[in-house]
């Protein structure tokens, strides 16, 4: 099997020229972004899913020759060369791509089924729980979701807090206005959280998100010189002033209570939620998912 790495060698101090040079690109951050996870080694092609034990063959999907390493899906296979050669002529790809695309993302779907047990870099075996789990004992939980309300420009982010029992020590809804990318707004979230943890003076705490790109980037330490990248920034200064708190992945079935908050933080924005003020709906929630 091939190794899963790039073909050219790239400079991953700090201050080297090809992360000044990437950063200050005129691109779109999802390019930006797709660019930096190959030089770092982070797409999850065939070849690096099996690197960690992802039962799954190396076969590239579009061509079926070769072992689906980085340096071939976005280089060397034959559909990635004829797409390069097609930009290059100034052909528009989207209805040559469209159909590929739709059959590619059938395939990423079937990766994603829990059956894989799929594992990425930069995680623990302590990331990627499908179902809530109550904290040990002394610990509190954060379970922390966004929703985006692309109508009305504007973006949420809801924080719930849990303790060993499972009970609400306190949920927090918030909603702003403006238009984001998701990752973007998840930062925010789990930023507000960090804050929030700081600011009560909590010890022995475990956040969980359902952003893998989130929990990726923290514990990267490539720098990302962009409004995303400041916030991780200040993200991991925020937790090295922290004692014994941790920010953990998990999947969206063990995050239902946050998301289901953060979707009706639309209509109760900036509040402040304890036992006390919890709806029937609410409880609810909390209740199947504790279960």
């Amino acid at each position: 099997m091939e190794t899963d790495t790039l073909a050219w060698d790239v400079d991953l101090d700090d201050n080297s020229v090809f992360w000044n040079t990437l950063w200050k690109l005129c691109a779109p951050p999802k390019v930006k972004d797709l660019l930096w996870r190959a030089a770092t080694n982070c797409l999850p092609t065939k070849s690096r899913l099996r690197s960690i034990y992802v039962p799954i063959d190396t076969i590239c999907t579009v061509c079926k020759v070769t072992d689906e390493t980085i340096y071939h899906f976005l280089v060397d296979c034959s559909f990635a060369k004829a797409c390069w050669q097609q930009l290059t002529a100034g052909v528009n790809l989207t209805a040559v791509l469209l159909p590929t695309a739709q059959a590619l993302l059938a395939d990423w779907t079937q990766a994603q089924d829990l059956t894989f047990n799929l594992t990425v870099a930069f995680l623990t075996d302590v990331n990627g729980a499908e179902t809530w789990a109550k904290p040990a004992e002394n610990i509190l939980k954060i379970n922390v979701d966004v929703a985006i309300f692309s109508e009305t420009a504007t973006y949420s982010f809801a924080r719930v807090i849990r303790d060993e029992t499972g009970a609400l020590v306190e949920a927090f809804t918030c909603c702003r206005s403006g238009v984001l990318q998701p990752e973007m707004v998840e930062a925010l979230g789990v930023k507000e959280a960090l804050s929030w943890v700081k600011r009560k003076d909590w010890r022995k705490v475990v956040i969980e998100t359902d952003s893998l790109t989130v929990v990726q980037a923290l514990r990267s330490s490539i720098p990302m010189v962009s409004y995303f990248g400041s916030i991780i920034s200040d993200y991991k200064m925020l937790l090295n002033d922290l004692q014994d708190v941790y920010v953990n992945f998990i999947r969206h079935s063990a995050n239902s209570v946050a998301h289901f908050l953060a979707r009706a933080s639309y209509l109760v924005a900036d509040r402040v939620i304890r036992s006390s003020d919890v709806t029937s709906n609410f409880n609810h929630v909390i209740t199947m998912e504790c279960n």
